[in-house]
């Protein structure tokens, strides 16, 4: 896989917490599939059912993920998002995320 750069000059947005990256900021696609679980939790609790999320999210022997993607999004989906998923150490559906 080529280098990719999760950084951009912007003065909006996540701001990187490294000296010499004052001026930087995350790129949205790095940390955006984190929205795909807190809309999840967002409509669960709309539902009554808080914890509800979890049954998509943390239960990988009982739910395939299936995503269908542009070409510039795969490697955010296929290798940073389940990376920072893995790094919880929590249990998380991404097998399907990982399937070719």
């Amino acid at each position: 896989m080529r280098p990719r750069c999760i950084t951009r000059d912007l003065v909006w947005g996540v701001n990187v917490p490294k000296a010499g990256f004052e001026d930087k900021a995350f790129y949205v696609w790095f940390d955006a599939p984190l929205g795909y679980i807190s809309m999840t939790q967002e409509w669960a609790s709309a539902q009554g059912q808080p914890e509800g999320w979890r049954d998509w999210w943390q239960r990988p022997d009982e739910v395939e993920l299936v995503q269908f993607m542009a070409k510039d999004n795969v490697p955010f989906h296929t290798v940073f998002w389940p990376a920072m998923m893995i790094d919880t150490a929590d249990t998380w559906t991404l097998q399907a995320l990982l399937k070719v």
